[in-house]
């Protein structure tokens, strides 16, 4: 699962370099920092070397659970504090994702 293709700030950003992300969920609705959200997809980790291992199976853990948005980066990511409770990746975990890789649950 990578970002989805039809996002032109990942286009942008893996094409022609940096370009801030905009507060947009996967289907074009505007998120913000409290917001509820679900993971829809693992972001591109290329480029991760060693780190790569060890980030995968904390993204793959939480696609398809909600979780709260904490804040946005200066580029536009958003960032996600969990705790995984038990296996391999156990611990507390805080991720940045592409905004297009989550689905608002606002209203939901």
């Amino acid at each position: 699962m990578g970002a989805v293709a039809s996002c032109p700030d990942c286009a942008t950003f893996r094409l022609k370099g940096r370009r801030k992300h905009r507060a947009c969920d996967r289907d074009g609705k505007r998120v913000r920092v409290g917001d509820l959200v679900r993971i829809v997809g693992v972001p591109d980790l290329t480029g991760m070397g060693a780190l790569r291992a060890e980030s995968q199976p904390v993204f793959e853990h939480i696609v398809g659970q909600s979780k709260r948005i904490r804040e946005f980066d200066e580029l536009g990511f958003a960032w996600l504090d969990f705790t995984i409770r038990k296996g391999k990746s156990k611990g507390w975990h805080s991720v940045a994702m592409e905004p297009c890789l989550l689905k608002n649950r606002q209203g939901a």
